[in-house]
């Protein structure tokens, strides 16, 4: 998969050599023909004027976001050109473009709030939170930087940010989905050394593609402090992404699941000092994954023996799941290993890869499931004093 092509003169050229393209295709001059079977996001024009400029579509081609011409008048004249053939909820969007760079970047919340889809010409900063209340709203980074302290959507918004860079500055979540809210983020390498990366909430559904996050504390996680047995699920979707956490004490946790979710991970790695991932409670699916935990976390054997605590104070591991509170976390936990493999880079053989426990009560029913291609690693599923049912696929 390409991350973005650039053309600046090209005659009678078709996207099939390049398949799949995750960003944009940005053309100066010349012909480009989108056959069946190709998939970009943008096509980019740079030209001053129509007059060289060809771009067609064929019915199974997919553009997923517009046309944008990056001079004024050569946009004014796009729904009007013969020279622009695609479809038209493609076309209808080029009008609501809006180009950000240093100049404007000031009017960012401006241009989200009045729905404008973003294309970013240049690296941008924005000096305060950006709160984002029942909007759909489309980031194109453009292969520009995003530096910004938190994002949070609220009342039914629906964002998309690509292909580009995000550095959070916030000692807190870089970007919270509250309930009811939809972020969808793909191909885009999310920073935030001070603490964490993305917070979604009950109700709320979260997105992700070809996207690293790299945080201090926790990558990707939930929050419990008022979640039920049946509390609305979250979603959380993520496709070939990478979630690290990197502290001096090696207390951080990659990705960090403890209200009732349905998640689904696909061709991911996980790397934490304490934990890689740990699932309290939901229900999620990792295939061909590999989750990498440091094995420099200490003490590692804090909480075998006793109840666990909040936040990520659980048995340190690669992967661990279900729980051992009977005042919180009150739900189940089900987990479905698919070709994934569980290792601790240090330590390894006084370190579990995977550590499982289940209560007796009927709220707290763990389950674990694993095929034959997936390599768990050292394990303690404490088969004698909790209740963990294990399948073997």
């Amino acid at each position: 998969m390409a991350a973005s092509v650039e053309f600046n003169s090209v005659s009678g050229s078709t996207l099939n050599e390049f398949g799949e393209v995750q960003g944009n295709i940005t053309l100066n001059k010349g012909t480009l023909n989108l056959k069946d079977g190709s998939s970009i996001n943008s096509v980019v024009l740079t030209s001053t004027d129509l007059t060289d400029v060809k771009v067609s579509q064929s019915t199974n081609s997919q553009i997923n976001g517009t046309v944008i011409a990056l001079d004024e008048n050569v946009k004014n004249e796009l729904a009007s050109s013969s020279s622009i053939e695609v479809k038209k909820d493609v076309l209808e969007e080029s009008s609501n473009v809006v180009l950000i760079n240093s100049e404007n970047q000031g009017n960012l919340k401006n241009y989200i709030d009045e729905e404008k889809y973003c294309l970013f010409t240049s690296d941008v900063k924005y000096d305060t939170d950006i709160s984002i209340d029942n909007k759909k709203f489309v980031l194109d980074l453009n292969n520009y930087t995003l530096t910004f302290y938190q994002m949070e959507l609220v009342n039914q918004s629906n964002g998309t940010i690509k292909n580009g860079i995000l550095i959070s500055k916030k000692s807190g979540s870089s970007i919270v989905v509250m309930d009811g809210n939809k972020l969808t983020m793909e191909g885009v390498n999310l920073t935030n050394k001070n603490a964490y990366g993305i917070f979604p909430y009950e109700k709320s559904e979260v997105i992700l593609k070809n996207t690293k996050i790299k945080a201090g504390v926790y990558a990707l996680g939930t929050n419990a402090s008022t979640a039920q047995v049946n509390s609305p699920l979250i979603s959380i979707s993520a496709y070939n992404c990478e979630f690290v956490t990197e502290t001096s004490d090696f207390d951080n946790s990659a990705v960090y699941i403890n209200v009732p979710v349905v998640a689904y991970f696909e061709g991911c790695s996980f790397n934490g000092g304490r934990h890689a991932a740990f699932v309290r409670g939901g229900t999620a699916t990792f295939k061909d994954c590999t989750m990498t935990v440091s094995g420099k976390f200490s003490p590692m054997n804090k909480y075998f023996e006793t109840t666990w605590g909040s936040g990520n104070e659980l048995p340190t591991a690669a992967l661990t799941i279900g729980n051992r509170s009977t005042s919180a976390y009150n739900y189940s936990t089900n987990v479905t290993l698919l070709n994934t493999k569980l290792e601790v880079l240090n330590n390894a053989d006084s370190m579990y890869a995977l550590y499982a426990y289940g209560l007796t009560k009927d709220n707290y029913t763990v389950t674990l499931s694993y095929d034959n291609n997936s390599v768990l690693g050292k394990t303690n599923l404490n088969d004698e004093i909790g209740t963990v049912v294990v399948t073997r696929l």
